[in-house]
């Protein structure tokens, strides 16, 4: 090769190397054409590059934004699609289990199909372990009657949340679907283990029972000495000899 083709050469291979998905400049390009309104563009750019030779960071957050723009659309299946493989590459376990809770989400609101919204949520439960996808499995597995799977995650979530809303959910989620299965089985109501609800219910009837504490008596008002006192017959002398 000639000293004159090798610069063309090494230019055409960097243009090829920073023009195709496994390029760190891909993501940018696929920012781009949605930033011009070119969503086929961009939903092309994302999927490509979720699935090119990129740290499996990047990858994941390429699906990520794919599935954004699915739901922008109204197409929840491919966005469903996306977010799966965003929470199976993100090395990341929070990230993991946000990625599932969205997923949970669209599953039970967007395609209606609750038995995966609960087995979604409940994978995001292992990865967050804050209670946050037990109370939403619990949430899911009620609506279609799934009383044992329900009073599970029910009882999960009041081991591991602490906000009395979450807490006050989850006691009668359980208490619930512990009556319906008593009344499945034809015996008495499975327990309800309280966890962390008869904890904060202690801390709020202390709170609430505990003396106040004594207010601190005013200051007495002391009446102004006569030195202190303003005298009217001096403002009105002051007063005439400014009229002078």
């Amino acid at each position: 090769m000639s000293a004159a083709a090798l610069p063309a050469a090494l230019v055409g291979a960097g243009g090829v190397a920073l023009a195709g998905p496994w390029s760190p400049l891909a993501l940018d390009r696929a920012n781009r054409r949605y930033v011009q309104g070119d969503l086929d563009g961009a939903i092309a750019g994302y999927e490509a590059a979720a699935e090119a030779w990129h740290t499996p960071a990047v990858r994941a957050e390429a699906a990520e934004r794919a599935a954004m723009i699915h739901l922008q659309r109204d197409d929840a299946t491919r966005a469903a699609s996306d977010l799966r493989r965003a929470a199976e590459l993100s090395p990341s376990a929070a990230k993991r289990g946000a990625v599932r809770m969205q997923l949970g989400t669209l599953y039970l609101d967007a395609l209606g199909d609750e038995v995966r919204a609960a087995e979604t949520f409940e994978q995001a439960e292992v990865e967050l372990e804050d209670g946050a996808g037990a109370l939403a499995a619990g949430r899911a597995w009620a609506r279609v009657g799934r009383h044992e799977r329900a009073l599970d995650s029910w009882q999960q979530a009041l081991q591991r949340r602490s906000d009395p809303a979450a807490l006050t959910e989850a006691r009668a989620g359980a208490d619930v679907a512990a009556r319906a299965l008593g009344s499945t089985l034809g015996g008495p109501a499975p327990r309800v283990a309280s966890g962390s609800f008869d904890t904060a219910a202690r801390a709020g009837d202390r709170s609430r029972s505990a003396p106040r504490a004594a207010e601190a008596p005013a200051p007495p008002v002391t009446p102004p000495t006569r030195a202190t006192r303003p005298s009217s017959s001096r403002a009105a002398r002051a007063a005439k000899r400014a009229r002078r």
